[in-house]
C-alpha cells in the first residue's frame, strides 16, 4: 500500500534554487558583406531575469523490491533526478536600462531571445552547481522519512539505485 501511494505522487520536488541573471545585450547592424558594424546603429539594453528552478525525481516509475535474504532491506530504483520546472519571476524581471537607436531599434524578438538564453543558462548553472545531486540526496531522505512514518522507525532500511539516464 505504501509503495502504491508513493508511486501515485508522481513527481517529488526535492530541491529548488532561486537565481538572478543580469546582463547587457549589445547589437549593431552589419554591412551587407557582414565585414564591419555600420556606424551609429548600436543598440543595447540591460536586463534582469530572475526565477526559481525546481528539481526532483519521477516517483511514477519507482520500483520497490524487498531483499530476498534480508527482509528489512528494501531496494528502491528511481530515474535520475531532473529539472521539473523553471519559473520566471516576472515582477522582478525586465529591462533595467536601454539605449535604443532609431536606425536599429530594440525589438520584442531581442528581449525574447535573451530570455530564452537566460532559461538555458540558469538550468546549465543549476546543474553545474549541484542542484540535481541535492535533489537526489533530498529525495532519498524524504522517501526514508515516508517509510519511517508509515512503519515503525527503522523497520525498513532503503537502498537506492538510479537508472542510467538513457535507459527506459
Amino acid at each position: 500500500m505504501v509503495f502504491t501511494r508513493v508511486k501515485e505522487e508522481g513527481e517529488l520536488v526535492s530541491a529548488s534554487q532561486d537565481y538572478s541573471i543580469v546582463d547587457k545585450v549589445t547589437d549593431s547592424n552589419r554591412d551587407f558583406l557582414d565585414l564591419f558594424d555600420v556606424p551609429f546603429t548600436e543598440k543595447s539594453f540591460w536586463y534582469r531575469y530572475t526565477g526559481t528552478i525546481k528539481a526532483g525525481v519521477d516517483l511514477s516509475t519507482a520500483e520497490f523490491e524487498q531483499d530476498e535474504t534480508d527482509t528489512s532491506l528494501l531496494h528502491v530504483t528511481l530515474d535520475q533526478p531532473y529539472i521539473i520546472s523553471n519559473t520566471p519571476d516576472m515582477d522582478k524581471s525586465g529591462v533595467l536600462e536601454e539605449n535604443n537607436n532609431i536606425f536599429n531599434p530594440i525589438t520584442v524578438e531581442d528581449s525574447g531571445a535573451f530570455r530564452r538564453q537566460c532559461v538555458e543558462r540558469s538550468e546549465e548553472e543549476a546543474v553545474a552547481g549541484g542542484l540535481l545531486d541535492e535533489a537526489k540526496t533530498n529525495a532519498e531522505s524524504q522517501l526514508t522519512q515516508i517509510f519511517n512514518a508509515a512503519f515503525e522507525k527503522d523497520t525498513y532500511r532503503l537502498d537506492f539505485t538510479y537508472r542510467d539516464a538513457g535507459s527506459e
